[in-house]
């Protein structure tokens, strides 16, 4: 399930926002690069696909400003694993936790990887990770969905 979270912030709590560079050490892209809110307007995978010996599929992220400097995102190709204790997925090809982009606008990140001998399910998994304020204290944020399942023969 896609969840969406959004804060809306008084003016007095947006003033105590603190720069990432003093919580967690990293440098502020910009200027106004604060704990302020959820950093995208949007967050999608496309199923996965197979061409020949190969499946991909891609995630997209639309960022509207980059007003938290902690947020990262992450994209997965995943293949369901079976065994005695159970499925569960296994990444293909991953990004890796990267930084939201300092620019506006959507950002595509595709992936592809080979596919396995037999009969297995695919699909694109994304997570979205950011800190936001709640009150007096620093809490994070996850938003996270998957495409639909989709089995491939090879």
């Amino acid at each position: 399930m896609i969840t969406k979270r959004r804060l809306a912030l008084s003016a007095a709590a947006a003033m105590l926002a603190v720069p990432a560079v003093s919580v967690i050490g990293a440098q502020p892209a910009a200027a106004a690069c604060n704990f302020i809110s959820d950093p995208l307007q949007h967050s999608s995978v496309t199923d996965v696909s197979r061409s020949g010996g190969t499946v991909s599929g891609s995630g997209t992220i639309r960022v509207w400003a980059r007003m938290n400097c902690g947020a990262t995102v992450q994209f997965k190709l995943q293949r369901k694993v079976c065994g005695f204790w159970g499925c569960n997925w296994q990444n293909v090809r991953s990004t890796g936790a990267k930084a939201i982009p300092d620019t506006r606008g959507d950002h595509t990140y595709p992936l592809s990887g080979a596919c396995h001998s037999g009969t297995h399910s695919y699909r694109m998994n994304y997570r979205v990770v950011w800190a936001k304020f709640v009150g007096d204290a620093i809490e994070s944020s996850v938003d996270e969905g998957s495409s639909r399942t989709v089995k491939f023969s090879c």
